[in-house]
């Protein structure tokens, strides 16, 4: 668990603590259990705690995604936040994956889904090379969760000329290799960066003292 989010229980912002939980998860199957005992009351922590993560990617993605050129990839959906406003702004093929079944069946009730699957990036995903027009990764990509080695399976299920639009936190960007990896990627040409914003802080009103800060990237597939 990490000193905020440590600090931040103390102070009842996140009682349960949730947040070290997640970010020191040590494996998968932890990761899975502590989302799924959260799953009733995600949502409405991250709008206490002034969350801006889904409406920062979703300008993105209205910024670069066209509405109807071909399903959209919500990997690591959770309880489908950042879906609703993507369906909100025109966006109907979503398909959604998340390690949680809790946070998957949350996600499914919301009728925005095409579909709801349960898997988990960073290993093999279930479609097809060159599917989806564009990949969306908000908030898995930190400490406890995904790794670098997820963008494998991002690039080649997205086709040539779609988009990965995800945020990645400064407690990991460089110390567990997400920045090598994304440059590796981009020398060998499999994809190029397209836009990017300043890096901040995505939790306004974070549970603790010292919050990591987030930057969100959309790179270009080719």
């Amino acid at each position: 668990m990490t000193a905020a989010a440590e600090d931040g229980d103390s102070k009842g912002g996140d009682p349960k603590g949730f947040l070290g939980r997640v970010y020191g998860a040590r494996s998968r199957d932890e990761l899975r259990a502590i989302y799924d005992d959260w799953s009733e009351s995600y949502e409405a922590d991250l709008v206490g705690w002034g969350y801006i993560g889904p409406s920062l990617n979703c300008g993105l993605i209205s910024r670069h995604v066209p509405r109807d050129r071909g399903p959209l990839l919500d990997a690591a959906c959770g309880p489908g936040n950042l879906g609703r406003l993507l369906h909100l702004l025109g966006y109907r093929a979503l398909v959604g994956i998340d390690i949680s079944a809790g946070m998957l069946a949350k996600a499914e009730a919301r009728g925005i889904y095409q579909a709801c699957r349960a898997m988990a990036l960073g290993e093999p995903l279930d479609f097809p090379d060159d599917h989806f027009v564009a990949a969306v990764a908000a908030g898995v990509f930190t400490a406890g969760h995904a790794g670098p080695e997820g963008f494998d399976e991002l690039v080649r299920v997205v086709r040539p000329g779609g988009h990965l639009v995800f945020s990645l936190s400064s407690a990991v960007y460089e110390a567990q290799g997400f920045k090598a990896k994304l440059d590796a990627l981009t020398d060998t040409g499999a994809i190029g960066l397209v836009d990017s914003t300043d890096w901040t802080f995505v939790i306004t009103r974070y549970p603790g003292d010292t919050p990591p800060q987030h930057r969100l990237f959309v790179y270009g597939v080719r």
